[in-house]
Order: structure tokens, then sequence, then C-alpha cells
């Protein structure tokens, strides 16, 4: 493996990043067909058609799936709610142990602790900086119902081994990708390799729309679960 930047190897870039985004005719077109339709907001807080926004966020998941190669994706108000919908999506409750990552956002610990379940810190990979398998399974028990992996700074952790793990010990995969838009490992994008993965739209992030999330997922849409257990977790725009 080539030597990080941040460790002493070659930058990859380096101009430094743009302090905004890019904002050009397209946004602005974008902008005003929302404001001129004198609806700012589509989304309706009880089960009917628009429980899931207005046409605008429901094409963006649509292409969001397709851009990612996904079956299923939608569209949240930030990653860390993400994070708090797939923990409770995957079944997790009190009681139950979550394996995450000490080096990321706080919102990788706390996600569990909203649903009662304990965060179970395993070690990071000296290179990478991503969750070590190895480690991983050393902090797996009966009470372990999930790894909350995170693809920091862009670089893919190692799926194979730890979907390996998952599968030998019955646990979901949430992914967490905020930092890793349209990475791809072994020629699948991040996010769709385990159960689920979780993107934020923050401001500081790579694609940002002031603030915002995505969702995307390949089975929890479409688990086997009777059409009324799906309606109740989730409501996604498929490519």
């Amino acid at each position: 493996m080539a030597k990080l930047a941040l460790t002493g190897g070659t930058p990859v870039r380096t101009k430094i990043f743009p302090q905004s985004n890019t904002i050009g005719e397209e946004e602005k077109t974008a902008v005003m067909k929302v404001l001129d339709s004198g609806n700012l907001s589509q989304y309706v807080g009880s089960w009917n058609p628009d429980f899931s926004g207005g046409p605008m966020v429901k094409e963006f998941e649509k292409k969001w799936a397709e851009a990612l190669e996904v079956e299923y994706c939608m569209a949240v108000n930030s990653n860390t709610s993400g994070l708090y919908s797939c923990i409770g999506a995957c079944d997790i409750g009190p009681g139950d142990e979550v394996i995450v990552s000490p080096y990321t956002m706080t919102a990788g610990a706390i996600a569990p602790l909203i649903y009662g379940a304990v965060p179970v810190f395993a070690d990071i990979d000296e290179d990478t900086f991503c969750l070590d398998p190895k480690s991983i399974e050393a902090n797996i028990n009966e009470r372990t119902k999930a790894i909350l992996l995170v693809h920091i700074c862009g670089h893919p952790t190692e799926m194979d081994e730890i979907m390996a793990i998952a599968k030998k010990h019955n646990l979901k995969i949430i992914e967490d990708c905020a930092q890793s838009p349209m990475s791809v490992y072994k020629g699948k994008f991040v996010g769709g390799i385990g159960d689920v993965g979780v993107f934020s739209l923050n401001y500081h992030k790579h694609i940002h729309t002031g603030e915002g999330g995505m969702i995307v997922t390949e089975g929890l849409c479409d688990s086997g679960e009777n059409s009324a257990d799906k309606k109740s977790r989730w409501s996604c725009s498929r490519r």
C-alpha cells in the first residue's frame, strides 16, 4: 500500500479546496423552480404519499441510487439522523452491543445509545484509520448485533474481511460513508456493500446541500419482511 500523505507520503492534491461550493445557473434555476412552486417543503409527518417529501427530493433520491448503483435510497436531514435510523432499522435495542470506531465523529458512538444499546470500541488499522477486522472480531460476544464501520478520508474499510466476520456471527453491517462518497472497494461503491450505508451532505463534505444526508440499501427495504413492517421502517426511492 502507498504511504499516506498525512504520514509522509506524496499528496494526491496540492491545491487547497475552495472554501465555498460552486453555485452556477443550474443550481439557481433549480432553487427558483422550488420557490416559484409556492411549496418550500412537501414533507408530511404522517403516513401518506408525501411522507418522504416532494418531487425534487424523490428525484434526488432516485439519482443518488443510480449513481451508487444501489436499489433503494432515502434522504434524511443529516448523516447523524441517518445513523440513528439505521440502528433502529436493524432491530437494535436495550442491552445489545454495536462495534463502533473510536476515530470518527461522536454520532457513531451515540447512535446505539439512542436505542439503549452499548457502543463497543474496536481498534483502527494504523495505515488506513478504518476499523481493524481482527479487533472487531476480538470484541464480539453474544450481545453483539451490528458493526458500524466508517470509511475514513475516502479510504474504504477492508470489507471482505468484515463481511465474512458479520456472516460468521450473524451481524448487521452499517457503513458510515460521510467522508467517502463514490469511493470504490473492489469494483463496488461503499455504502452498498453492507446492509445499509449513510452519506453526509453537510456543508464541509464533498457534496453538500447545507445540511442533509442519504441512506442507501440493497436489502433492508426488501428483506423478506411483510409490507407493513417495511412501511413502518422505510419510505425509499428506487433506482
